[in-house]
């Protein structure tokens, strides 16, 4: 359940760093305090509807979970003292290297930001091995953790697509040193962009099933690393089959992942 709450609140935090960016380059600001005055309203009152919204979660997800822990508390300035993991997605490895990934470390770390999942799959090829490895060893320094992200639903039909990033990844991971290395594989493969969902979303689900047990879990194992996923609530809605048994599938990924 703390996972979740950290997937709620990460959307705080970058839709709070949208609107830090926007305020600061308003020349109509004389500083950057106004703007940081401005974009803390703003997350505060977005903190206030994703509490309101945690509480409707717990509600809808009781049928999964069991009874919710709702003595969480989603005040991001207390999270780090609650030891709640806060997670953000860092899609755009430009981001990098263009000159304002001090700032966003910065505004991350400063709300309690303990998790990054940094899209990898361009990692090697258009991003070189040294801007990760200076890029996590800045996070580590910071007491930030940075996890592999990709997620391609093709890779349901194509496990080799899906070696060859893991490939690169374990390449990686070999020439890093500890403060260096990814901890995780953070997966976000959404199987309703497979073009045959909208005929047979049955089948497409037993093939999610079936990549996350004999593909995504093993390779975590292989390369020492959690086995992250995010997942939509409409899971629950399926069942595969799992070694003969009907399995919920949503059951099957908090069953499977870390």
């Amino acid at each position: 359940m703390k996972k979740i709450t950290a997937i709620l609140l990460s959307l705080a935090i970058i839709l709070s760093a949208v609107s830090v960016t926007a305020a600061a380059s308003d020349e109509a600001l004389p500083d950057s305090a106004a703007a940081t005055a401005e974009a803390d309203g703003f997350f505060d009152r977005l903190v206030n509807g994703l509490e309101r919204l945690y509480e409707a979660i717990c509600q809808s997800f009781d049928n999964i979970f069991g009874e919710c822990d709702k003595s969480v508390n989603l005040n991001l300035k207390n999270a780090e003292k609650e030891n709640v993991p806060v997670g953000t997605w860092w899609w755009y490895t430009d981001d990098i290297t263009n000159g304002n990934c001090d700032n966003y470390l910065d505004f991350l770390k400063k709300n309690n930001v303990s998790e990054i999942y940094l899209f990898g799959e361009a990692m090697g090829y258009n991003v070189p091995f040294d801007t990760i490895r200076g890029f996590i060893k800045k996070c580590s320094s910071m007491d930030i953790r940075v996890a592999y992200l990709g997620g391609e639903y093709y890779w349901l039909d194509d496990y080799a697509s899906y070696d060859r990033i893991i490939n690169t990844l374990l390449e990686y991971q070999s020439e890093a040193t500890d403060d260096e290395k990814f901890y995780s594989i953070h997966l976000d493969l959404e199987p309703a962009q497979h073009p045959d969902y909208q005929e047979n979303p049955q089948e497409i689900m037993q093939r999610f099933a079936d990549f996350l047990i004999n593909k995504a879990r093993p390779s975590a194992d292989n390369a020492g690393l959690l086995l992250e996923w995010d997942i939509h609530s409409f899971l629950e809605t399926f069942t595969v089959t799992v070694n003969g048994e009907p399995k919920n599938l949503c059951e099957l990924f908090f069953d499977v992942c870390d």
